[in-house]
């Protein structure tokens, strides 16, 4: 496998394997959005720029892509908006619409090079990617499964692997003869597919 492309599947399998000891994958997300409110619940679906989040306090509602800046399950959020942030706060930005509102004017994007080494940027490539994933059933699904294998259970037991992980130190993982194991079994396969 290419180093420029080795980087991305390990910093994609780095974030699976967060995913999978954080346990099951059925617990809340936390959606940020850019006024600041905070959401708590769970996404069903994106399609045509907006976010279906099913919520306990409010029932489903609709934000649009545009509006949210972060995704994450919930044991994942950062501490100040795990301990003690409200569950939600009012904002127009969360309030369930009945309609569609008028369509924003696409923001321009400027794309990524697409074999840089800079890290942060692989890594924000990697966030994005992964929240998309997670709205996948079927892909958690395989997440979930992943949990049983033998060679995750091998890089989950580890705390050298797990150290590194948490610390983003991609060049002791790549080293790893467990993670090499996993990256090369055929489960990571089906799950990571073609790394671009």
């Amino acid at each position: 496998m290419h180093r420029c492309r080795l980087v991305p599947a390990s910093t994609l399998l780095a974030a699976l394997l967060v995913l999978v000891a954080a346990g099951p994958l059925t617990a809340q997300q936390v959606i940020q959005l850019k006024d600041q409110t905070i959401i708590r619940g769970k996404v069903l679906e994106m399609t045509n720029d907006t976010y279906r989040i099913l919520t306990t306090s409010m029932g489903e509602v609709k934000i649009p892509a545009s509006q949210v800046v972060s995704i994450v399950m919930e044991g994942a959020a950062p501490p100040a908006i795990r301990e003690g942030a409200p569950a939600q706060r009012p904002g127009a930005a969360a309030r369930p619409t009945a309609a569609p509102p008028a369509r924003a004017q696409p923001q321009p994007v400027t794309p990524a090079p697409s074999r840089s080494d800079d890290l942060r940027e692989q890594q924000q490539q990697v966030n994005t990617r992964v929240q998309s994933m997670m709205m996948d059933g079927n892909f958690l699904n395989k997440v979930t499964a992943l949990q049983d294998s033998p060679e995750m259970v091998d890089v989950l037991n580890d705390p050298e692997v797990m150290q590194a992980i948490q610390s983003g130190d991609y060049q002791f993982l790549m080293n790893n003869e467990k993670m090499q194991r996993l990256m090369n079994s055929q489960d990571i396969k089906d799950i990571l597919g073609d790394v671009e």
